[in-house]
Protein backbone atom coordinates (compact mmCIF):
# COMPACT_ATOMS: atom_id res chain seq x y z
CA UNK A 1 0.00 0.00 0.00
CA UNK A 2 1.48 3.61 -0.87
CA UNK A 3 1.86 6.20 1.50
CA UNK A 4 0.17 9.47 0.48
CA UNK A 5 2.26 12.07 -0.95
CA UNK A 6 2.96 14.61 1.41
CA UNK A 7 1.40 18.51 0.40
CA UNK A 8 3.04 20.62 -1.93
CA UNK A 9 3.52 24.38 -0.41
CA UNK A 10 3.79 27.71 -1.79
CA UNK A 11 6.91 29.70 -1.04
CA UNK A 12 3.83 32.06 0.67
CA UNK A 13 2.13 29.48 2.78
CA UNK A 14 2.64 29.27 6.16
CA UNK A 15 4.43 26.59 8.21
CA UNK A 16 4.87 25.95 11.64
CA UNK A 17 7.87 25.68 14.27
CA UNK A 18 9.47 22.46 15.95
CA UNK A 19 9.85 22.87 19.50
CA UNK A 20 13.15 23.02 20.93
CA UNK A 21 12.17 21.16 24.05
CA UNK A 22 11.34 18.27 22.23
CA UNK A 23 14.45 18.42 20.68
CA UNK A 24 16.54 18.52 23.86
CA UNK A 25 13.93 15.74 25.39
CA UNK A 26 14.55 13.47 22.23
CA UNK A 27 18.41 14.20 21.79
CA UNK A 28 19.12 13.60 25.52
CA UNK A 29 16.87 10.47 26.39
CA UNK A 30 18.94 8.59 23.39
CA UNK A 31 21.92 10.19 24.38
CA UNK A 32 21.66 9.01 27.95
CA UNK A 33 20.29 5.49 27.44
CA UNK A 34 23.48 3.96 26.42
CA UNK A 35 25.39 5.69 29.80
CA UNK A 36 22.59 4.00 31.34
CA UNK A 37 23.33 0.59 29.92
CA UNK A 38 26.97 1.10 30.33
CA UNK A 39 26.32 1.95 34.26
CA UNK A 40 24.30 -0.75 34.85
CA UNK A 41 26.71 -3.09 33.23
CA UNK A 42 29.69 -2.27 35.19
CA UNK A 43 27.44 -2.64 38.63
CA UNK A 44 26.21 -6.12 37.28
CA UNK A 45 29.69 -7.22 36.28
CA UNK A 46 31.03 -6.52 39.74
CA UNK A 47 28.22 -7.66 41.73
CA UNK A 48 29.72 -9.65 44.33
CA UNK A 49 33.19 -9.55 43.53
CA UNK A 50 36.58 -7.84 45.79
CA UNK A 51 38.31 -6.71 43.33
CA UNK A 52 36.84 -4.33 40.32
CA UNK A 53 36.18 -5.87 36.78
CA UNK A 54 36.05 -4.23 33.69
CA UNK A 55 33.61 -4.07 30.72
CA UNK A 56 35.33 -5.76 27.36
CA UNK A 57 36.29 -2.79 24.97
CA UNK A 58 34.50 -4.70 22.60
CA UNK A 59 31.19 -4.51 24.36
CA UNK A 60 32.18 -0.46 25.38
CA UNK A 61 32.40 -0.20 21.77
CA UNK A 62 29.47 -1.98 20.89
CA UNK A 63 26.76 -0.29 23.70
CA UNK A 64 27.93 3.24 22.06
CA UNK A 65 27.63 2.49 18.66
CA UNK A 66 24.56 0.91 18.18
CA UNK A 67 22.93 3.40 20.70
CA UNK A 68 24.41 5.81 17.84
CA UNK A 69 22.94 4.30 15.65
CA UNK A 70 19.55 3.82 16.72
CA UNK A 71 19.28 7.63 17.71
CA UNK A 72 19.78 8.65 14.26
CA UNK A 73 17.74 6.23 12.84
CA UNK A 74 14.79 7.42 15.33
CA UNK A 75 15.90 10.94 14.32
CA UNK A 76 15.43 10.24 10.76
CA UNK A 77 12.12 8.75 11.77
CA UNK A 78 10.46 11.45 13.65
CA UNK A 79 11.60 14.21 11.18
CA UNK A 80 9.90 12.07 8.29
CA UNK A 81 6.79 11.43 9.68
CA UNK A 82 6.39 15.17 10.41
CA UNK A 83 7.74 15.95 6.86
CA UNK A 84 5.25 13.83 5.16
CA UNK A 85 2.17 15.54 6.79
CA UNK A 86 3.40 19.47 6.40
CA UNK A 87 5.21 18.78 3.24
CA UNK A 88 8.57 19.68 1.87
CA UNK A 89 10.93 23.16 1.11
CA UNK A 90 10.60 23.79 -2.69
CA UNK A 91 7.88 21.42 -2.91
CA UNK A 92 6.26 23.20 -5.73
CA UNK A 93 8.62 22.97 -7.67
CA UNK A 94 10.66 19.79 -7.42
CA UNK A 95 10.09 16.59 -4.92
CA UNK A 96 12.71 15.04 -2.83
CA UNK A 97 15.59 13.77 -4.27
CA UNK A 98 15.93 9.89 -4.81
CA UNK A 99 18.39 7.70 -3.84
CA UNK A 100 20.84 7.86 -7.15
CA UNK A 101 20.43 4.33 -9.00
CA UNK A 102 23.21 1.59 -8.34
CA UNK A 103 24.16 4.01 -5.10
CA UNK A 104 22.09 1.93 -2.64
CA UNK A 105 24.41 -0.02 -1.18
CA UNK A 106 26.74 3.06 -0.77
CA UNK A 107 23.85 4.50 1.21
CA UNK A 108 22.62 1.75 3.14
CA UNK A 109 26.66 0.94 4.59
CA UNK A 110 27.80 4.15 5.04
CA UNK A 111 25.88 5.62 7.73
CA UNK A 112 26.22 2.53 10.05
CA UNK A 113 30.27 2.43 9.02
CA UNK A 114 30.41 5.86 10.03
CA UNK A 115 28.60 5.94 12.96
CA UNK A 116 30.76 3.10 13.64
CA UNK A 117 33.90 5.09 12.99
CA UNK A 118 33.07 8.49 14.87
CA UNK A 119 32.12 6.11 18.03
CA UNK A 120 35.81 4.35 17.93
CA UNK A 121 37.63 7.58 17.90
CA UNK A 122 35.67 8.63 20.84
CA UNK A 123 36.70 5.97 22.42
CA UNK A 124 40.26 5.56 21.97
CA UNK A 125 40.52 9.92 22.39
CA UNK A 126 38.80 10.04 25.49
CA UNK A 127 37.37 7.28 26.70
CA UNK A 128 38.72 6.59 30.45
CA UNK A 129 37.76 2.84 31.79
CA UNK A 130 38.46 3.95 35.21
CA UNK A 131 35.78 6.94 35.09
CA UNK A 132 32.18 5.76 35.46
CA UNK A 133 29.33 7.67 33.91
CA UNK A 134 27.47 8.10 37.18
CA UNK A 135 30.38 9.57 38.01
CA UNK A 136 29.88 12.18 36.08
CA UNK A 137 26.10 12.59 35.92
CA UNK A 138 25.88 12.56 39.84
CA UNK A 139 28.11 16.03 39.42
CA UNK A 140 26.22 18.96 39.75
CA UNK A 141 29.15 21.04 38.16
CA UNK A 142 29.29 18.41 34.71
CA UNK A 143 25.92 19.14 34.11
CA UNK A 144 26.84 23.07 34.30
CA UNK A 145 29.41 22.07 31.94
CA UNK A 146 27.39 20.32 29.43
CA UNK A 147 25.10 23.45 29.00
CA UNK A 148 28.32 25.45 27.85
CA UNK A 149 29.90 22.91 26.12
CA UNK A 150 26.91 21.65 23.88
CA UNK A 151 27.03 24.97 22.00
CA UNK A 152 30.56 25.59 22.42
CA UNK A 153 31.80 22.12 21.08
CA UNK A 154 29.19 22.65 18.03
CA UNK A 155 30.12 26.05 17.11
CA UNK A 156 33.91 25.01 17.42
CA UNK A 157 32.97 22.07 15.21
CA UNK A 158 31.25 23.86 12.81
CA UNK A 159 34.27 26.08 12.57
CA UNK A 160 36.60 23.46 11.71
CA UNK A 161 33.96 22.27 9.05
CA UNK A 162 32.86 25.63 7.88
CA UNK A 163 36.77 26.14 6.75
CA UNK A 164 36.92 22.96 4.90
CA UNK A 165 33.82 23.04 3.24
CA UNK A 166 34.48 26.89 2.25
CA UNK A 167 37.82 25.80 0.11
CA UNK A 168 36.34 22.73 -1.12
CA UNK A 169 33.91 24.67 -3.25
CA UNK A 170 36.39 27.97 -3.92
CA UNK A 171 39.15 25.99 -4.63
CA UNK A 172 39.06 24.25 -7.57
CA UNK A 173 41.04 21.33 -7.17
CA UNK A 174 39.37 20.23 -3.85
CA UNK A 175 36.08 20.12 -5.30
CA UNK A 176 36.49 16.69 -6.15
CA UNK A 177 36.28 15.88 -2.59
CA UNK A 178 33.41 16.87 -2.42
CA UNK A 179 31.17 16.77 -5.65
CA UNK A 180 29.79 13.49 -5.03
CA UNK A 181 27.39 15.33 -1.67
CA UNK A 182 26.35 18.24 -4.23
CA UNK A 183 24.63 15.98 -6.82
CA UNK A 184 21.58 16.09 -4.79
CA UNK A 185 20.37 19.50 -5.15
CA UNK A 186 17.04 18.39 -2.75
CA UNK A 187 18.57 16.29 -0.33
CA UNK A 188 16.85 13.76 1.94
CA UNK A 189 17.97 12.27 5.48
CA UNK A 190 19.28 9.16 3.98
CA UNK A 191 22.01 11.18 1.77
CA UNK A 192 23.70 13.44 4.55
CA UNK A 193 26.47 10.77 4.64
CA UNK A 194 26.49 10.08 1.07
CA UNK A 195 30.15 11.53 -0.36
CA UNK A 196 33.56 11.08 -1.72
CA UNK A 197 35.68 9.37 0.69
CA UNK A 198 37.62 12.14 2.06
CA UNK A 199 34.96 13.87 3.03
CA UNK A 200 33.68 11.39 4.78
CA UNK A 201 36.27 10.76 6.49
CA UNK A 202 37.06 14.66 7.72
CA UNK A 203 33.53 15.12 8.74
CA UNK A 204 33.56 11.96 10.70
CA UNK A 205 36.62 11.94 12.47
CA UNK A 206 38.87 14.76 11.50
CA UNK A 207 36.73 17.94 12.50
CA UNK A 208 35.08 16.47 15.91
CA UNK A 209 38.96 15.53 16.46
CA UNK A 210 40.14 18.95 15.54
CA UNK A 211 37.00 21.00 17.90
CA UNK A 212 37.88 18.07 20.89
CA UNK A 213 41.95 19.13 20.82
CA UNK A 214 40.79 22.62 20.69
CA UNK A 215 38.77 23.10 23.39
CA UNK A 216 41.30 20.65 25.31
CA UNK A 217 44.02 23.45 24.48
CA UNK A 218 41.57 26.14 25.71
CA UNK A 219 41.19 24.35 29.49
CA UNK A 220 37.83 23.89 29.00
CA UNK A 221 36.48 20.34 30.45
CA UNK A 222 35.33 17.82 28.20
CA UNK A 223 35.28 14.59 29.24
CA UNK A 224 34.26 11.88 27.33
CA UNK A 225 30.66 11.76 28.25
CA UNK A 226 30.46 15.11 27.73
CA UNK A 227 31.84 14.88 24.53
CA UNK A 228 29.42 12.39 23.59
CA UNK A 229 26.49 14.05 23.96
CA UNK A 230 27.82 16.98 22.22
CA UNK A 231 28.21 14.80 19.61
CA UNK A 232 24.11 13.59 19.59
CA UNK A 233 23.48 17.48 19.39
CA UNK A 234 25.73 17.70 16.29
CA UNK A 235 24.51 15.15 14.91
CA UNK A 236 20.62 15.64 15.21
CA UNK A 237 21.04 19.19 13.24
CA UNK A 238 23.27 17.15 10.86
CA UNK A 239 20.13 14.90 10.42
CA UNK A 240 17.61 17.48 9.80
CA UNK A 241 19.42 19.71 7.59
CA UNK A 242 18.99 17.35 5.15
CA UNK A 243 15.91 16.27 5.63
CA UNK A 244 13.76 19.38 3.73
CA UNK A 245 11.21 19.56 6.13
CA UNK A 246 8.94 22.75 5.63
CA UNK A 247 9.56 23.64 9.56
CA UNK A 248 11.24 26.63 11.07
CA UNK A 249 13.48 24.30 13.05
CA UNK A 250 16.65 25.51 14.54
CA UNK A 251 19.78 23.82 15.89
CA UNK A 252 19.01 23.42 19.31
CA UNK A 253 22.23 24.56 20.64
CA UNK A 254 21.80 25.58 24.41
CA UNK A 255 23.14 29.26 23.18
CA UNK A 256 20.23 29.12 20.22
CA UNK A 257 18.41 32.73 21.79
CA UNK A 258 22.05 34.22 21.52
CA UNK A 259 22.62 32.90 17.95
CA UNK A 260 18.72 33.73 17.13
CA UNK A 261 19.04 37.79 18.07
CA UNK A 262 22.53 37.87 15.79
CA UNK A 263 20.41 35.91 12.92
CA UNK A 264 23.17 33.05 13.00
CA UNK A 265 20.83 30.32 14.16
CA UNK A 266 20.56 28.08 11.58
CA UNK A 267 17.38 26.55 9.94
CA UNK A 268 16.74 23.55 8.24
CA UNK A 269 16.16 26.00 4.83
CA UNK A 270 19.56 27.13 5.22
CA UNK A 271 21.55 23.79 4.23
CA UNK A 272 19.06 23.45 1.57
CA UNK A 273 19.54 26.17 0.25
CA UNK A 274 23.19 25.48 -0.16
CA UNK A 275 22.61 21.84 -2.09
CA UNK A 276 20.16 23.99 -4.71
CA UNK A 277 22.60 26.90 -5.26
CA UNK A 278 25.42 24.06 -6.38
CA UNK A 279 29.07 24.60 -6.41
CA UNK A 280 30.54 28.10 -6.96
CA UNK A 281 27.41 30.24 -6.30
CA UNK A 282 26.71 28.66 -3.37
CA UNK A 283 26.39 29.94 0.31
CA UNK A 284 25.36 28.50 4.21
CA UNK A 285 28.28 26.48 5.00
CA UNK A 286 27.75 26.13 8.05
CA UNK A 287 25.84 23.30 9.28
CA UNK A 288 25.59 23.99 13.10
CA UNK A 289 25.29 27.72 13.27
CA UNK A 290 25.36 30.41 10.90
CA UNK A 291 27.86 32.38 12.69
CA UNK A 292 30.62 31.66 10.93
CA UNK A 293 28.71 32.70 7.78
CA UNK A 294 27.87 35.71 9.09
CA UNK A 295 31.60 36.61 10.55
CA UNK A 296 32.62 35.77 7.00
CA UNK A 297 29.49 37.19 5.05
CA UNK A 298 28.98 33.83 3.32
CA UNK A 299 24.87 34.05 4.80
CA UNK A 300 22.59 33.78 2.24
CA UNK A 301 18.74 34.91 2.68
CA UNK A 302 15.99 32.51 3.13
CA UNK A 303 13.26 32.27 0.67
CA UNK A 304 10.36 30.21 2.58
CA UNK A 305 11.22 30.52 6.60
CA UNK A 306 10.80 34.04 6.55
CA UNK A 307 9.29 35.89 9.59
CA UNK A 308 5.67 36.08 7.27
CA UNK A 309 5.20 32.88 7.16
CA UNK A 310 5.59 31.29 10.48
CA UNK A 311 2.60 30.48 12.17
CA UNK A 312 3.33 30.38 15.85
CA UNK A 313 -0.01 29.37 16.93
CA UNK A 314 1.16 25.92 15.14
CA UNK A 315 3.52 24.02 17.46
CA UNK A 316 4.91 20.54 16.51
CA UNK A 317 6.69 18.67 19.18
CA UNK A 318 8.60 16.32 17.24
CA UNK A 319 7.84 12.57 18.64
CA UNK A 320 10.11 10.71 21.44
CA UNK A 321 8.50 7.10 20.06
CA UNK A 322 6.55 5.95 17.00
CA UNK A 323 5.82 8.56 14.12
CA UNK A 324 3.89 11.86 14.43
CA UNK A 325 0.38 12.32 14.74
CA UNK A 326 -1.36 15.11 13.07
CA UNK A 327 -4.09 16.53 15.73
CA UNK A 328 -4.82 19.83 14.66
CA UNK A 329 -5.96 19.54 10.80
CA UNK A 330 -3.43 22.04 9.49
CA UNK A 331 -1.99 19.45 6.82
Amino acid sequence: MSQPQPPKRRKTDKMPYISRRSQHRRILFYGLLPLLVHQIAIITLNCGVTSPRLLSATGIFANYALFFFLAVRQDGLAIKSVARQIGYLDGDVHPRDRIPHGSKTKVFLSLPALIGLRTALTLVVAYNPSSQPIGSLSRPGWWVWLFFNISIYCIILDFWYYCAHRACHEIHSLWKFHSLHHTTKHPIMRLASYADLEQEIFDTCVAPLLAYLTMRAANIPLDFYSWWICLQYAAHSETAGHSGMRAYLTAPLTFSRALQSLGAEIVIEDHDLHHRKGYRKTCNYGKQSRLWDLVFGTRGERLETIPANLDWNWGIDLPLFGAYQCQDGKT
